[in-house]
């Protein structure tokens, strides 16, 4: 099978000419055969009436052999005139001296015989004389006097046909290459838009995403130019993000190495054991903020592979009970009351996906809730959505920073700098993936942050 597609538009083309061809050849062929029958036929049929009306006339006279029949360039014409009887009395008839009885032959070719031509009936047949094949018409005259024999040689008589038909196909014959020479140059000229195309999209380098040009290109490729375009819009807000996603990813990866290095080197250079304990306690919190930041990279990294995955019926209530069992000793750590009332809630979503948004969210809220504070969730079913709301007790987002939540590395100058400001990004794009809503207000006691999820049953 062909890869081109010009490849196959010539190929099936040639092959649908050369069938119409051939059909139409066959067809005119059969045609002409036909044709030519009728003509010869009819030509017959003249010379049988015109051969009675001039024995009529002629009232049996001419007694006699012509000699040969008449040869032309297309066929032979033989012919036999018998009286089969006296002829109806009249003032002008004319007394036969012929002795012989009836019927009798008065008038002939030489090279048809007597002999059986008599026993033919009235009509066309075919019938061989002297060895050779003859097409013959034989018909009496209205008053049964005159009999007409008349015949025409099968062979000269096929090879007149035989050129007729032939003559009738050699137009197409002639024509049929012209046609697939000429079909083949036009399917060749109208592929030339997709060359173009092919040759710009080709000659461009990786970088070069600008939309490709409308111009000089026919209506069944704008489509595709349309669907191209939006394509390369897409990689283009793509790579520009994850431009921005490598450099501030750089930036906040360098920070932490720097710092941890910083403590290293105060670790070396520590001349007492109290010193040593501080830089070592420094370099520890440098490396878990530095592991941290790598883990939400890597998630990040790996989340639209796993939003790509299979989604099946999940239970958001489930899940977050067992996040929050997960996460118990963490809350009683720092002695924060951790409550959760959450009635059941199905929807169809990736069950590692929905880990990922609930743990970052509850990571987030024992991180920013001081000692002793309170962590609340809870989840419903609310109609066609399913509803996830964490509050807490910390010290919140000013209403006018809230729009800000959610970008890369932003950490709203938190004093906590353990955090890296990846864990709500996170949050939005899943979020996001499943075509639901994100709102971030107040927490408990009108202080804290409450961030606030909806999400479809069915995604």
């Amino acid at each position: 099978m062909f890869k081109s597609l010009q490849a196959r538009l010539i190929s099936a083309a040639i092959a649908v000419l050369l069938a119409c061809g051939l059909f139409a050849a066959v067809g005119s062929y059969r045609a002409a055969i036909l044709e030519a029958d009728e003509i010869l036929d009819a030509h017959l049929a003249q010379l049988v009436q015109s051969l009675l009306f001039l024995s009529r006339i002629n009232e049996g006279r001419g007694i006699g052999d012509i000699g040969t029949g008449v040869h032309s360039d297309h066929s032979y014409t033989t012919f036999q005139i018998w009286q089969l009887k006296q002829p109806p009395p009249s003032a002008s008839a004319h007394v036969s001296s012929d002795p012989r009885p009836f019927p009798r032959l008065i008038l002939r070719s030489g090279d048809m015989e007597s002999g059986r031509a008599f026993e033919l009936r009235d009509g066309y047949s075919d019938d061989a004389f002297a060895g050779r094949n003859f097409r013959i018409l034989a018909r009496t005259s209205a008053d049964g006097v005159y009999r007409v024999i008349a015949g025409q040689d099968l062979l000269d008589r096929q090879e007149m046909v035989e050129g007729i038909a032939h003559s009738n196909i050699r137009p197409y014959l002639l024509v049929l290459p012209l046609g697939i020479l000429s079909m083949v140059g036009l399917i060749y000229y109208s592929l030339a838009p997709i060359r173009r195309l092919t040759a710009e999209v080709s000659s461009r380098e990786s970088s070069h995403l600008t939309p490709l040009s409308f111009d000089a290109v026919p209506n069944e490729l704008m489509p595709l130019i349309e669907a191209l375009n939006a394509l390369l819009m897409r990689l283009h807000i793509a790579m520009e993000s994850e431009r921005r996603f490598t450099g501030d990813a750089a930036h906040e990866l360098r920070t932490p190495i720097a710092a941890l290095r910083a403590q290293l080197d105060a670790l070396r250079l520590a001349g007492d054991k109290q010193t040593r304990m501080l830089a070592q306690q420094q370099a520890a919190v440098s490396a878990d903020r530095l592991a941290r930041l790598v883990n939400q990279l890597l998630t990040l990294s790996r989340l639209d592979v796993a939003l790509k995955s299979s989604e099946t019926m999940t239970d958001l209530a489930v899940l977050v009970r067992e996040l929050c069992q997960d996460l118990g000793p963490r809350a009683i750590q720092k002695q924060i009351d951790l409550s959760l009332h959450a009635l059941s809630a199905p929807l169809r979503a990736d069950t590692e996906v929905l880990r990922i948004l609930i743990r970052n969210l509850l990571d987030n809220a024992l991180r920013y809730t001081p000692r002793g504070g309170r962590v609340e969730i809870s989840v419903a079913l609310q109609g066609e959505r399913v509803s996830m709301l964490v509050a807490d007790s910390g010290p919140g987002v000013p209403a006018a920073q809230r729009a800000a939540l959610g970008q890369r590395f932003n950490r709203l100058n938190q004093a906590d700098a353990s955090g890296v400001g990846l864990g709500l990004s996170i949050v939005l794009r899943i979020v996001e993936h499943y075509h639901g809503r994100v709102a971030f207000g107040p927490g408990l006691d009108l202080q804290g942050l409450a961030v606030s999820v909806e999400l479809p049953v069915s995604t």
